[in-house]
């Protein structure tokens, strides 16, 4: 179980979880921003966790030209990047409105 699972269930009383996949693309989507924010999307600093992510990225043409071994990511990448996780959070949502709004508890 993830930890962000185990929060849901431990210490929030949540019957809620999210799927692997949600948790596995979350993260990759944590990671590509992180190489981006903190190396400057320098790939000479990319490290061997933030290449499989940004080659799923590539595939998908969300990465930007480089520019003097720099890379970028699409507006496109940023737009399904938010869909996705929109998505997530409103099952989540719907969740906890049903649990603290309709069963008036």
């Amino acid at each position: 179980m993830s930890r962000a699972n185990k929060y849901m269930k431990n210490i929030l009383n949540y019957e809620f979880e999210f799927k692997n996949i949600q948790l596995e693309k979350v993260a990759d989507i944590y990671k590509v921003r992180n190489f981006i924010v903190h190396s400057n999307g320098s790939l000479d600093d990319m490290t061997n966790d933030v290449d499989k992510p940004l080659m799923k990225c590539d595939e998908k043409f969300y990465i930007t030209s480089t520019y003097f071994g720099r890379a970028g990511v699409t507006s496109e990448y940023l737009i399904d990047s938010f869909d996705f996780v929109e998505s997530s959070i409103r099952d989540l949502m719907s969740y906890m409105e049903q649990k603290y709004f309709e069963t008036g508890t």
